[in-house]
């Protein structure tokens, strides 16, 4: 089970004192807030509308009463899942309460790089970066048949020096499935319609966490080449090629069940259904929220290579 902390407004103004935000550097768009402790043990992640901070830097509480509907998933976190059975996820330690609801919490800080910093890293050899994803498949297919990441893109993947990787923000796990929005979803375009609900939401499953992932390891594997190029019948080699690279036999067996009639989420559209500016617009949200490309003219020389480089085949 989780602990839980009841804070007042001068003590949880307090704990913000004594640490420091890392959620607008790491992703601007986030709603959520996080900070890191001054002693760097932990992160404290309080949920959207809690705090507020002035142009002068000065943080004061604006929490509006409405986290009960993070309660449930949190509590559920915490029966199901412990850090001893799962060491690779970043799970929380406390809830953290204010006014009796339920605000944020506290889990452990994992130094590192997240996904895609490392990706772009020339320090990490190739056949390390393969590695991360072998990891980051083996966490996926490892947690409970019933728990799910969903919301897996690069910002909730950490790379430590020693090259262990681990998932973070895991409130936005889904269990027992369900239909969410967290799937990000320049990652996933095209989903069959079955796989959303009548209000646009995703149906989260073990597949769509496959399917994030296959879309991380293909833009990695080929960033820069022309996509557009590639001959529809290449989409059924791509789990040999998987395989050739070195990653794992589950991962691979894992897509391929991606290409069943009854999952139908991959098919020769994946490639004739992007048309050239969708493509576009998809690679670009992919550079943005990945930071592989961070500059924007790097981002329009990444897009570019894409458009006009002949070679398709990966070396």
């Amino acid at each position: 089970m989780i602990g839980v902390i009841n804070y007042t407004k001068e003590e949880l103004l307090r704990a913000l004192e004594n640490s420091y935000e890392i959620s607008q550097a790491l992703n601007p768009g986030a709603c959520s807030r996080l900070f890191v402790t001054n002693d760097r043990t932990h992160v404290i992640k309080l949920f959207d509308g809690t705090v507020e901070k002035s142009r002068e830097g000065q943080y004061s509480i604006s929490y509006k009463g409405n986290g009960g509907k993070n309660l449930y998933n949190m509590q559920l976190i915490g029966e199901r899942l412990t850090s001893s059975d799962y060491p690779f996820l970043s799970l929380p330690e406390k809830m953290i309460y204010y006014k009796n609801c339920l605000v944020g919490y506290i889990m452990p800080f994992f130094e590192g790089q997240e996904l895609c910093a490392a990706l772009a890293d020339p320090k990490h050899s190739y056949s390390e970066k393969i590695d991360y994803f072998n990891s980051l498949a083996s966490i996926i297919l490892l947690l409970p048949e019933d728990v799910f990441v969903g919301d897996l893109h690069s910002h909730n993947v950490i790379v430590q020096e020693n090259g262990n990787v681990v998932l973070v923000d895991v409130d936005g796990f889904s269990i027992k499935g369900g239909w969410m929005q967290t799937v990000p979803l320049p990652y996933c375009p095209n989903l069959p319609s079955k796989y959303f609900s009548s209000e646009g939401k995703i149906h989260i499953s073990r597949n769509t966490d496959i399917l994030c992932l296959f879309r991380l390891l293909f833009l990695f594997l080929f960033k820069g080449r022309d996509i557009l190029r590639l001959p529809k019948h290449w989409i059924h080699e791509l789990p040999a090629f998987f395989s050739q690279i070195g990653m794992s036999s589950q991962f691979v067996a894992a897509v391929e069940s991606l290409f069943s009639e009854e999952d139908n989420l991959l098919s020769n559209n994946l490639f004739s259904d992007l048309s050239q500016f969708s493509h576009i617009d998809w690679y670009y949200q992919f550079l943005n929220l990945s930071g592989l490309c961070r500059e924007e003219n790097e981002a329009a020389i990444a897009i570019d290579q894409i458009i006009t480089r002949k070679e398709w085949l990966p070396n």
